[in-house]
């Protein structure tokens, strides 16, 4: 039986040749065909909805009207919970000052009043005499400080006119004078009052028989007492304090404007977002459930795709809102058309979207 020949050799070149042209161009196909399934499942598939990052919002009101004395923050400044953002005066300074008024009156009339009895108990009256004059000075005290805050709002106002060239010179120099005159007096009322003080208390009454005419004049300081103190509280302006920390994104009013009660002032922002709000509109893919997965997709430069999870879900169809509408190039009209089931997303860190950043969500499971 002959002998086979042996095989001829066939070299690296030829079998490379063979390989590029039978099984190469199957691996590239195969290859193209699996980057290209991955780059339109993670980037280029349609999502099931859009979802809104929603903002922790909140609105700082006053709780009583009146006028805003100070507004101290801007918008885009960041405040800590608990900081003092302006004061508000509740009362109209024409009201006090009408107290005021009454409250001389009545004190004027019990002076009068104590005169027939200072031939029997001098010093008993002249203690009464000491209460009297450093309550009449802390009704000038208050008053003064009435008059002070106006000037200062007036000065304020006139500064920003006269930088813009609306007010004369004269006029802003008027306003500075008048602020600082009652200033000065203010000043010096306060520190009279402070005088009198530690002497009306070193004259406490001693054990000396006090006729009912005694007493009914004690009572009537003790009631003027605490209207002057009713008073002092109207007169101090109320603060307005951060419920929350985060960064101030509107202001509604400016200081030295009149505020009604329960009016906002200025609005909070949080610098996270509270959660993740979608909208499924009709027809549903699916029924969704709280606790199904969704694969969220960040719409930066560079697409950022991270896992949340179902936590809420609508019981009834809602209007879409405006800002949904545009994410999803629908033209947005002034009477609202678009239905959808609202479901609420867990906040997710790994994205980092800012409050009101819209992302793209399927629902995978």
């Amino acid at each position: 039986m002959p002998t086979p020949p042996p095989p001829i050799p066939v070299s690296r070149r030829q079998r490379w040749r063979e390989f590029r042209h039978r099984v190469l161009p199957f691996l590239l196909f195969a290859g193209s065909l699996a980057l290209v399934t991955v780059l339109w499942r993670r980037s280029v598939a349609p999502p099931m909805f859009v979802a809104t990052a929603e903002a922790d919002q909140t609105e700082v009101r006053s709780v009583a009207g009146g006028w805003l004395s100070s507004l101290d923050v801007e918008v885009l400044q960041p405040v800590e919970a608990g900081a003092v953002l302006g004061h508000v005066v509740t009362t109209d300074p024409r009201v006090l000052e009408a107290s005021l008024g009454v409250a001389r009156a009545e004190l004027q009339l019990l002076t009068a009043s104590l005169e027939p009895a200072l031939n029997q108990q001098r010093i008993a009256v002249d203690r009464d005499r000491l209460n009297l004059e450093w309550m009449q000075q802390r009704v000038e005290l208050a008053s003064l400080r009435v008059r002070v805050t106006q000037a200062a709002s007036d000065l304020a106002r006139s500064a920003k006119l006269h930088a813009q060239h609306m007010v004369t010179d004269q006029e802003h120099e008027l306003a500075r004078t008048t602020h600082d005159e009652l200033t000065a007096q203010l000043h010096e009322t306060m520190a009279l009052v402070a005088k009198l003080a530690p002497k009306f208390d070193a004259t406490a009454p001693e054990a000396i028989p006090t006729p009912s005419v005694q007493g009914t004049l004690s009572a009537a300081l003790r009631l003027e007492e605490e209207k002057v103190r009713l008073i002092e509280a109207q007169l101090s302006p109320q603060p307005l304090r951060a419920p929350r920390g985060g960064v101030v994104s509107a202001v509604f009013r400016r200081a030295g404007e009149g505020i009604v009660s329960g009016e906002s002032i200025v609005r909070i922002t949080g610098t996270r977002p509270l959660r993740l709000v979608g909208y499924l509109r009709q027809p549903l893919p699916l029924e969704p459930r709280p606790g199904m997965l969704v694969e969220v997709r960040s719409r930066q430069f560079q697409r950022r795709v991270a896992q949340a999870k179902i936590v809420q879900v609508g019981t009834a169809m809602e209007f879409l809102p405006a800002p949904v509408l545009a994410a999803m190039r629908i033209p947005v009209t002034a009477e609202p058309s678009e239905l959808g089931l609202r479901i609420h997303l867990s906040p997710v860190e790994e994205l980092g979207l800012r409050p009101g950043e819209i992302a793209d969500g399927i629902i995978v499971k």
